[in-house]
């Protein structure tokens, strides 16, 4: 009977970037970004929004748990005072929520895939931008976007 070599997973880093990529611009409307992210394009729908400036180059990042935590503090202060005014979310800029700086990581760097989950669960993040040489945006990994590819 012949030895069996161990269980290795083998799986190239580059299927796990998702590069259908929502990226919008830092000067939009928050309510705009929640109009695009549930949106489907295709069949998919995205958890989060890349904010890039005119060269694509990653400047900050707009997640669900973003707007959730604009939305969610309002809603039980209404709860508490129901004479409080409430801004409306076409009125707030992206560039006022949006995460900054952004964890990014280069493409010839993206060489191990359970390197970048660990990143995941260091930096508390679920989206790990993916960038060229000079900073442009290729694409995001998710968790779930590894998983597909493992």
């Amino acid at each position: 009977m012949a030895s069996q070599s161990p269980l290795t997973v083998t799986a190239s880093t580059t299927s796990a970037i998702n590069r259908e990529v929502l990226k919008v611009s830092p000067d939009i409307s928050v309510a705009e970004v929640i109009s695009r992210m549930s949106s489907k394009a295709g069949d998919r729908r995205t958890s989060c929004a890349i904010v890039v400036d005119g060269a694509d180059t990653v400047i900050g990042i707009v997640t669900e748990r973003d707007i959730v935590g604009l939305t969610a503090p309002q809603a039980a202060s209404q709860v508490a005072s129901r004479a409080i005014a409430v801004q409306s979310l076409e009125d707030i800029l992206v560039s006022t929520i949006m995460t900054t700086p952004v964890k990014t990581l280069e493409v010839e760097a993206f060489q191990d895939i359970f390197a970048v989950l660990f990143l995941f669960r260091r930096n508390r993040i679920r989206h790990m931008p993916i960038v060229g040489q000079s900073g442009q945006l290729i694409g995001v990994v998710t968790p779930a976007s590894i998983r597909q590819v493992l």
